[in-house]
């Protein structure tokens, strides 16, 4: 049989492989062909640019692409994770009342978005939606005493010791633990807590750190003696939603007793 002429061969080649594989295989199919990803829309491209911009530091530039590509397709399908990421910056930049509203948009008219968002971003929204009615100045004061790290342990202290119920307090509390941890150390949530404790002088900060305390010795270390020995100190202090709050703790360690 005559040899086959080379690019008869390929030409035969490339019309089985297309046949068996699809439109992406025959000569010519490049980026756009079957099988390829659909370019990025407009509004994709200012969403991925505005975190890059975010991660860069570079918080005003991200605010704005955001808002831009929000007030230009509100309905895009990547709407509520551009609230979120819009949310997250405001927060940073200190623009508490803008984050808010942010979040709340997202939780409203973005159901999906906020129910699959992180626990780190419903802190963020729970820190905001307890300080509201005070002009977030619980939350001013400790966004501040966190940038200053282990040396605003008093800082810390104070904002306890004046809401020691609140959302803003238990941050503290979490900062003050990380406050007296050593570098390159990994404590036990009770031994940083017993950390925290022997550095406390306010009596309504001391208190809140012994109920934290009780609890942790109960439901960490299975200490029942331990925990009741916390929550009996706790509940002799002079604030009576912590005093009520040590009360049921006890309340609820005699009825687990066997």
């Amino acid at each position: 049989m005559a040899r086959l002429a080379p690019a008869l061969v390929l030409a035969v080649v490339a019309i089985v492989l297309g046949a068996v594989y699809g439109p992406r295989f025959m000569p010519g199919a490049g980026p756009s062909g079957v099988g390829q990803p659909a370019p990025l829309s407009a509004f994709a491209r200012m969403l991925d640019r505005a975190e890059t911009l975010e991660r860069e530091g570079n918080l005003v530039a991200a605010r704005d692409r955001l808002e831009e590509a929000l007030e230009s397709t509100p309905d895009d399908a990547r709407a509520g994770e551009a609230w979120l990421t819009l949310a997250r910056v405001q927060y940073a930049l200190g623009h508490y009342g803008d984050a808010l509203h942010a979040y709340e948009t997202t939780r409203a008219e973005h159901e999906d978005a906020w129910r699959n968002c992180s626990p780190e971003t419903k802190v963020r929204y729970d820190l905001l939606a307890d300080t509201r009615d005070e002009a977030f100045e619980p939350l001013v004061a400790l966004e501040r005493a966190r940038r200053k790290g282990g040396d605003a342990f008093g800082e810390l202290e104070g904002i306890v010791a004046r809401r020691p119920e609140s959302m803003v307090a238990r941050e503290a509390l979490a900062a003050m633990c990380a406050a007296v941890r050593e570098p390159d150390e990994t404590p036990s949530r009770v031994a940083l807590l017993e950390s925290v404790r022997e550095r406390c002088s306010d009596p309504t900060a001391l208190a809140r750190v012994n109920l934290e305390l009780g609890h942790a010795y109960w439901r960490d270390m299975d200490d029942p003696g331990r925990a009741r020995s916390h929550f009996t100190a706790a509940a002799k202090v002079d604030n009576k939603v912590l005093a009520r709050l040590a009360n049921e703790a006890l309340t609820a360690l005699d009825t687990s007793a066997p």
